[in-house]
């Protein structure tokens, strides 16, 4: 069988770590005769969709996922961190690596650091594996922590194993070999690559020396390699047999097909703000009128009239949850006393707008037209918003 993806790799997003181009790695899997590719940054997702992208242009299929810290006790600050690698099977396990990252984030020391607790909640659509050398299987018993993982992912828990030509390397593996025959567990062969060729592991080091951690890759094999050199580490070091490593190929081969991420490019992709943005609004405008007390100017008839056109022409748009997040942001600027400012652009020209209070100007005192904002018949999308924050509270 053949080495058709490797599974464990880390960009220029590994920061102080990775030294390999994002978009060059898909090139070199494309040259090596890959089927795929996965990149999986050390605590952060921030690289996946200009690699998915890089993938597609590729012909090279993109498998997204993280190397996340693992802690048994998140509010110890000094609880001992375990690598943990994570690929997303479709959509939903995309987002839940989205999920599963921010959590990471928000319990931050040191690096990003996740729990059990967290990776049962957000573990929907992801594939689990054991990572490298620093994972849960150097504990002295990692059976506790592989049971628990292992009824949260079922067969969707993998444990890896990896080629470098160093001796704790050789024992790591025959250690996690033996725990995944003895457990049932299937194992897949990655190469922890941090760098895309190997004539560039001397820069990778020279890398390293600006950090802390200048002796952690004592070898020049982290590197994406072909069949026939994985084959070689694999069989001549680490002692597996032909029948043991092609196991290790299927298993690969496995975790490939069942990952089928597809994002959705173009088009507007607004988070939903509740069951009925329509309802909201008119709520919302509704409490405008009352607050503003609108007549001098303009009478009401010609406000509920504008205001039902505006709805109707957001609603053809799908611009409707997009206004009831801004007027949200709004909101929140002005329980904690943020100043925003009076409103810029086309926008000014919508009723639902300034009776919302996103905008302060009143578009029919001044007889602003709302189509220079929203117009179904054009065919560029409606124009974003230009929301002003006053001093260091901008964003």
């Amino acid at each position: 069988m053949n080495f058709v993806a490797n599974l464990h790799s880390h960009g220029d997003n590994s920061l102080h770590d990775g030294y390999a181009n994002i978009n060059e790695l898909p090139k070199r899997a494309k040259e090596l005769g890959y089927e795929a590719l996965a990149l999986t940054d050390h605590g952060t997702v921030s690289g996946l969709f200009q690699f998915y992208e890089a993938c597609k242009k590729e012909g090279i299929k993109p498998l997204l996922g993280c190397e996340m810290y693992f802690v048994h006790d998140i509010n110890l600050k000094e609880s001992t961190m375990y690598h943990m690698l994570f690929l997303a099977k479709d959509l939903d396990g995309y987002k839940n690596l989205m999920r599963l990252n921010k959590f990471a984030h928000e319990n931050f020391y040191k690096k990003p650091r996740i729990n059990m607790t967290a990776i049962d909640e957000f573990h929907e659509g992801l594939i689990c594996t054991t990572a490298c050398l620093a994972g849960i299987l150097r504990q002295d018993d990692p059976l506790e922590d592989m049971h628990e993982l292992s009824c949260i992912f079922g067969r969707d828990l993998y444990v890896e194993v990896q080629p470098h030509d160093m001796d704790d390397q050789k024992a790591y593996n025959r250690k996690a070999y033996e725990f995944a025959k003895a457990h049932g567990h299937k194992v897949i062969v990655t190469l922890d690559s941090h760098y895309v060729r190997k004539e560039d592991a001397p820069y990778h080091r020279l890398w390293l020396n600006l950090g802390d951690e200048s002796d952690y890759y004592p070898t020049q094999t982290y590197y994406l390699m072909s069949t026939e050199e994985v084959d070689d580490y694999m069989m001549e070091f680490h002692g597996f047999s032909r029948e043991d490593v092609d196991s290790f190929y299927a298993n690969v081969k496995e975790i490939v097909n069942k990952c089928n991420v597809e994002i959705p490019v173009g088009g507007q992709h607004y988070p939903n703000f509740c069951a009925d943005p329509e309802a909201y609004i008119r709520k919302r405008c509704n409490e405008g009128y009352m607050e503003k007390k609108v007549g001098k100017w303009t009478n009401k008839k010609e406000h509920i009239d504008r205001i039902n056109y505006e709805i109707d022409m957001l609603g053809k748009v799908d611009y409707l949850n997009y206004m009831c997040i801004i007027d949200d942001m709004i909101r929140m600027c002005k329980e904690k006393g943020i100043r925003t400012g009076m409103g810029r652009g086309s926008v000014c020209g919508s009723d639902v707008a300034y009776f919302m209070g996103i905008t302060k100007v009143d578009p029919l005192r001044y007889n602003l037209l709302f189509e220079r904002f929203c117009n179904p018949e054009r065919v560029t999308p409606a124009d974003k918003f230009y929301v002003e924050f006053i001093g260091n509270n901008r964003c």
